[in-house]
C-alpha cells in the first residue's frame, strides 16, 4: 500500500494495523479499527441502517 501523506500512513498503522481495535459491535462483539467500518458492519450484517443515527436538531 502506498501513502502520499505521512499522517495517512500513521493513521493506518494506528487504527488498521494495530492489534487493539477501538470500536466494538454491540450486537456480536466483533472489533474494528475505524468507526466507519462498524457502521457499515451493522448496516450490512445486522440489517440496521440507522443504528447510530441521532437527531441533533433538538440539541440547541
Amino acid at each position: 500500500m502506498f501513502y502520499r501523506l505521512k499522517n495517512a500512513l500513521t493513521r493506518h498503522i494506528r487504527h488498521a494495523c494495530s492489534k487493539t481495535r477501538s470500536y466494538e459491535c454491540p450486537i456480536c462483539l466483533k472489533r474494528f479499527g475505524y468507526a466507519f467500518y462498524i457502521n457499515k458492519h451493522i448496516e450490512t450484517v445486522h440489517h440496521m441502517p440507522n443504528y447510530y443515527s441521532k437527531d441533533f436538531s433538538s440539541t440547541v
